[in-house]
């Protein structure tokens, strides 16, 4: 009998979102021939890849085209970044399956082949100098005529320029100035509140006007989202940092670009004490 150990086994996510990451696999090959860079899907990762928020469709019931779907994730932006794993020196992300993530796993057990470690808490760090425009997700809680009532909340400059598309003003103005939000449509209707009027959290403490209508590209009408600008106590809000997001204005990460990035992230966690 065989005693040594047996090599590692690469396993991973590739079995979810198969039609998704199918529509992707076209979707880069279209992309290939119809746009000035192949990044615009490859690139919507980085620390690795975020599974992308939901299949779009539209009201008409119709698939949105390549494009559609390139403009919703990104806006104008030239790509994303996300956290998704703690650092791992065998992880590998797959060009062609932008949504596949595989470790080195023990045939035997499943368990992971290297010591697993904590998610780094923002991409910002490997990022510096590029712009990047950080859009977070949480939960906060609106006070209403009728009591409280719970929100998403949406933190950052989701109103860019370089985010039409990924965001859309529906009515009004973007926010201006850390004392004014945008809501979305449902939000209107759930909090009984309109453009002009003052919306107050009651987690964390703060009261904001209503500049605008926004919403996701991926929301119905019927999300209850509220979009915050971004301070100490509205980025408290974000609990998870695998619902973070930095959107690149310009910078197209090559496949290198990607590597380098996520080697640093390794050694900034081997030099953790």
């Amino acid at each position: 009998m065989d005693a040594s150990p047996a090599a590692p086994a690469r396993t991973g996510t590739r079995g979810l979102g198969s039609r998704w990451r199918a529509s992707l696999r076209l979707a880069r090959r279209q992309t290939l021939r119809a746009w000035a860079s192949s990044l615009l899907v490859i690139a919507l990762i980085a620390l690795p890849m975020a599974f992308v928020a939901g299949v779009l469709v539209y009201a008409d019931g119709r698939q949105p085209t390549t494009a559609e779907r390139i403009d919703a994730e990104l806006g104008a932006a030239a790509a994303w970044v996300a956290v998704v794993n703690g650092p791992d020196p065998s992880l590998t992300q797959y060009d062609d399956q932008p949504l596949s993530i595989e470790i080195d796993r023990n045939p035997r057990t499943g368990e992971p082949t290297h010591e697993q470690q904590p998610l780094p808490g923002s991409a910002a760090p490997s990022l510096a100098g590029r712009d990047a425009i950080e859009i977070g997700v949480g939960s906060a809680t609106v006070r209403t005529a009728s009591g409280i009532a719970p929100v998403r909340a949406v933190i950052g400059d989701a109103s860019a320029d370089v985010l039409r598309g990924r965001f859309l003003l529906r009515e009004g103005r973007a926010a201006a100035g850390l004392r004014e939000a945008m809501v979305s449509p449902g939000a209107l209707e759930r909090l009984g509140v309109a453009i002009g009027d003052t919306v107050t959290l009651t987690g964390p403490e703060g009261s904001y006007t209503i500049s605008g209508v926004l919403s996701r590209a991926e929301d119905t009408d019927a999300a209850v989202t509220i979009f915050l600008p971004a301070t100490a106590q509205t980025r408290a809000l974000q609990t998870d940092v695998q619902q973070m997001r930095w959107y690149l204005p310009t910078w197209h990460p090559a496949r290198s670009d990607i590597s380098r990035l996520n080697a640093a992230e390794n050694d900034r966690a081997s030099e953790l004490p």
